[in-house]
């Protein structure tokens, strides 16, 4: 709770601050004491339930109130990524002290090694004492989803480091590397077992409706990690990049056939009352596909023309952005910033990439976040018309000349 309310205090101020900025006044720019005493004692809370794990495993508190704090770093923190890095760092401690009660869990839902009742039983409550409890699998996925985006700019990846040998060791799976967080995945989406009957009955067909794309969703953030973790081996293990770029590759491309359905129709559903909220995410959730193609391809051709991949996606992702901007207005950039930065650096076209730039320049009033990453971006844009070459944001972050941040 003290996360809640520190990170709404924060917000407030910055939605201020933003407002400051768009009208051209002063902007105070001392730090929201409230807020930071609230930071302060969920920290001094979240050192004692940590202590406390051994003989208490209250699992679930702990990483919600983990995935709040890198929340707030993420959007609020340093230009360093200091205290982002040292809350990933430790959720990636207790992935791995954790990493029993993980392996048995995915023992369970491997469909090859037990009974189809037996996956069924583990859904139920009554039962989560035994293994991990379908919210802590919620919460697992979510940070991993913000691991994989600190990854793709220097700061993250420990998570993601963590659960991939926990996955690997329990599910090895050439084809599908993907499987094991797939299955943790689908697991968590038992959660409204948890209310019994009061579930509404509305929100429960709306969960059914978007549960496609919300795995999706999830196995984005996986192909985010592996494409950040390529990035990074490309600056300084070329070969064994090289070694690793046709699996995940491959894994770019399993995921394309898998929800192919969902792809094809995202920029043709029409916004209406009676799809609202489907409409709504898959209009965020398919130009995460599609940047992380076009990420992956930025770094694996370089330089080379854009080929008909990459118009592709980049035509997607300009596409779904329009039609969620023209529905929804400005709220509906904040969703897709990192698919907007992704394509503003990779277009070609001056009219597409200046609509691009300019929503995303908006998005700086929600917090120095933003408006760091606008930074970097403007300058990355004006080195690669210089240049004429494509540049690396990992490398240009690594540089020291700008600050970090994570979209």
């Amino acid at each position: 709770m003290y996360m809640v309310v520190a990170l709404a205090q924060q917000e407030i101020r910055n939605l201020a601050i933003g407002d400051c900025i768009e009208s051209g006044g002063s902007v105070d720019s001392s730090k929201d004491v409230l807020a930071m005493e609230n930071y302060g004692c969920a920290m001094n809370l979240m050192a004692e339930a940590v202590k406390a794990m051994d003989c208490d495993p209250n699992l679930d508190t702990v990483l919600a109130a983990l995935w709040l704090m890198i929340v707030y770093e993420q959007k609020f923190g340093d230009g360093e990524g200091r205290g982002l890095s040292s809350h990933l760092n430790g959720a990636a401690s207790i992935m791995w002290a954790k990493r029993e009660t993980l392996s048995n869990l995915l023992a369970v839902l491997n469909e090859t090694a037990v009974p189809e009742q037996n996956i069924l039983c583990i859904g139920n409550p009554s039962k989560q004492s035994e293994t991990t409890s379908v919210f802590a699998c919620r919460m697992i996925v979510w940070l991993s989803f913000s691991d994989a985006a600190a990854a793709s700019y220097g700061i993250g990846g420990q998570i993601n480091g963590s659960l991939w040998q926990v996955l690997s060791a329990a599910i090895d799976d050439d084809k599908d590397p993907l499987r094991g967080f797939s299955a943790i995945h689908r697991y968590s989406t038992t959660l409204f077992r948890i209310w019994g009957g009061g579930y509404p009955q509305t929100q429960l067909l709306e969960d059914l409706e978007n549960r496609q794309l919300f795995f999706l969703y999830g196995e984005c953030g996986q192909l985010r990690y592996m494409v950040a973790k390529l990035a990074s081996l490309y600056l300084h293990d070329k070969t064994e990049a090289e070694r690793r770029l046709p699996s995940v590759d491959l894994a770019l491309r399993h995921v394309g056939r898998k929800y192919s359905e969902l792809l094809q129709v995202a920029s043709i559903l029409t916004f209406g009352p009676e799809k609202r909220k489907f409409v709504c995410n898959i209009r965020f959730i398919v130009p995460f596909y599609h940047a992380t193609v076009l990420d992956f391809l930025r770094i694996t051709r370089s330089n080379e023309p854009l080929n008909e991949r990459q118009y592709e996606s980049l035509r997607q992702i300009i596409n779904l952005a329009f039609q969620a901007y023209k529905d929804e207005g400005h709220q509906a950039m904040l969703r897709i910033a990192w698919p907007l930065f992704i394509a503003s650096l990779e277009s070609d076209d001056v009219v597409h990439k200046e609509w691009a730039l300019s929503r995303f320049k908006s998005l700086g009033k929600h917090g120095p976040n933003y408006r760091r990453a606008f930074k970097v971006l403007e300058a990355a844009i004006a080195e690669q018309d210089r240049s004429g070459y494509c540049v690396s944001i990992m490398q240009f972050l690594g540089s020291g000349q700008y600050e970090r941040f994570v979209i």
